[in-house]
């Protein structure tokens, strides 16, 4: 709140910029009015009114305050975008979720006249048209974290997006895949693909993180794999070579030798020598982009009759690390999260494992009982 300064009949206030602005009563203009500009320190505002009190500066230094402009959700989100250092998959992601679902609705909106009703009926019309609750949950995160900006930054005082759990992404449960499926799904592959659901399985790196992967990444000696970065595929650019997902994603994931025999086969037959060279790659020695995988990979879970996302495969090496006897923290560590709610999953997994281990010893118990007392012992 502006508070009336003891030594003048003006204001002072400071803006959402962090500057000062001095405004004075004007007796013949009944109202009052701003300084023509700006002050970095309060005490130069206190000092201006006090000039014009005691009439020291011209009237051509003084102008009506002005009205301040609230910027649209459109170009407030432009400058946004621009203000922040972002992958170029987060960056493509982004852009395509304010064209697509964003502005559409709120893009000529200015932000202070974006509501919490209006909000609803977006998010609520999101998924009426058929789009997943894990779909819609970025859209509105996205739009929350630009409207928790424009609060920071003084444009609106309170954010809009109050929907509750709104951006929590709720996916299904999906079938953990088995060493069976993998293998199927292997077979089905060419041979110079092959070893991607391997990875997947045993080392639990994503499909970028696989597929950025080059010969200097590989420790056949030391049983290592190292995760520096990861290909991204984006729209009008092509496939780029790009950080990994966050940093805790950089890491040096140990191997079982099941697969430092299947990447030591892999390396002689399909691999350069050029420790730059690609561990998958096209016939030109180029990253694979969707357009070669995606009916490869379609092929083999076809010919494997397995409903299986490469990623899912990514579950299944957390599921076995969980089962191996791993801490919440050595799973984070191995699948590259940055957060233990992913990790805690792959724990839940392996206590059920575990229960279920204990019934069954229960029904061994209670058959060689059974077996005793039918023999009279």
């Amino acid at each position: 709140m502006a508070r009336r300064s003891p030594r003048t009949a003006g204001s002072i206030r400071k803006l959402a910029s962090g500057r000062y602005q001095a405004r004075w009563w004007d007796e013949a203009q009944r109202k009052r009015v701003a300084a023509p500009k700006t002050f970095t320190w309060k005490a130069d505002a206190s000092l201006w009114l006090a000039q014009k009190e005691a009439g020291l500066l011209d009237e051509a230094e003084v102008e009506e305050e002005p009205t301040p402009v609230v910027p649209t959700l459109g170009s407030y989100a432009e400058d946004w975008m621009a203000t922040r250092t972002l992958r170029p998959g987060t960056q493509a992601l982004y852009r395509s979720q304010l064209r697509r679902h964003l502005l559409p609705t709120f893009g000529e909106v200015e932000l202070d006249a974006i509501l919490p009703v209006e909000v609803r009926r977006w998010y609520a019309g999101r998924i009426e048209t058929g789009l997943s609750t894990v779909t819609v949950a970025k859209q509105y995160r996205l739009l929350r974290a630009i409207l928790s900006t424009a609060v920071d930054d003084g444009l609106i005082t309170t954010n809009p997006c109050q929907i509750r759990g709104g951006g929590v992404e709720r996916s299904p449960e999906r079938t953990i895949p088995t060493i069976a499926d993998v293998t199927a799904l292997a077979d089905g592959l060419p041979a110079d693909l092959r070893a991607v659901p391997w990875i997947a399985a045993l080392a639990g790196l994503r499909k970028g993180e696989i597929l950025a992967l080059a010969r200097r990444h590989i420790d056949i000696e030391g049983a290592r794999i190292s995760v520096t970065r990861s290909l991204q595929e984006i729209t009008g650019v092509g496939a780029v070579l790009s950080p990994t997902k966050s940093t805790s994603g950089v890491r040096v994931v140990a191997i079982p030798q099941r697969l430092v025999d299947i990447l030591e086969v892999h390396l002689a037959d399909h691999v350069k020598p050029d420790p730059d060279s690609l561990l998958f790659s096209n016939t030109y020695g180029r990253e694979i982009r969707a357009s070669l995988w995606t009916p490869a990979w379609d092929s083999a879970r076809e010919a494997a009759g397995v409903d299986v996302r490469l990623h899912d495969l990514r579950h299944l090496a957390g599921t076995l690390t969980a089962q191996a006897g791993a801490t919440l923290r050595e799973i984070m560590d191995r699948l590259g999260h940055s957060s233990p709610q992913a990790a805690m999953r792959y724990q839940h997994v392996a206590l059920e494992r575990n229960e279920r281990i204990a019934r069954a010893i229960d029904d061994l118990l209670d058959a060689e009982e059974d077996n005793d007392e039918a023999h009279g012992s």
